[in-house]
Formats: structure tokens, C-alpha cells, sequence
């Protein structure tokens, strides 16, 4: 699929290398709609459907800087599930 993604852009830019515009822009827009079709159906899974489990965000409190910059302490204090 991503060889008619990329023929397409191929024919693009020969037609604008022609000077024939208006079919250029049209084959960018109909690469453009392959492109996100491609991606919506590598990323959809009949599980899960468009969520991406492998994706997780979290919001990690804000962690306290040493009021000394000379403290060259190691920090032995662990911030978030993945350190």
C-alpha cells in the first residue's frame, strides 16, 4: 500500500515538473487521504480499536531542585513507575 502512497507523490511531481498544477495538487490531496488511510489501518486493532495501549501518559509531579547548585549528591529518591 505504501508503494501506491508513494507512486502516487511520484506522479505529483512529474505533473508539476510539467507544469500541469491542478493534477498535481489533486494527486498530493488523494497521497495525502492514502497516507492517513494507511496509518488508520496499521494502527487499528480489533482489540483495542484505534487506542494505542503501548502509549501511556501520566502527569509526573514537578521534582524538587537542591537549593545548593555545588550539591553534587546522588538523588537515591525514585519519581514515576518507569525509573
Amino acid at each position: 500500500m505504501m508503494l501506491v502512497v508513494f507512486a502516487t507523490l511520484a506522479l505529483s511531481l512529474i505533473f508539476a515538473w510539467f507544469g500541469r498544477q491542478s493534477v498535481a495538487i489533486f494527486l498530493v490531496i488523494v497521497c495525502l487521504a492514502l497516507g492517513v488511510k494507511q496509518f488508520l489501518w496499521e494502527i487499528y486493532s480489533p482489540d483495542y480499536g484505534f487506542r494505542m495501549p503501548w502509549l501511556q501518559t501520566q502527569v509526573i509531579e514537578q521534582l524538587q531542585l537542591h537549593q545548593l547548585a555545588y550539591d553534587l549528591t546522588p538523588i537515591t529518591q525514585v519519581h514515576g513507575e518507569a525509573a
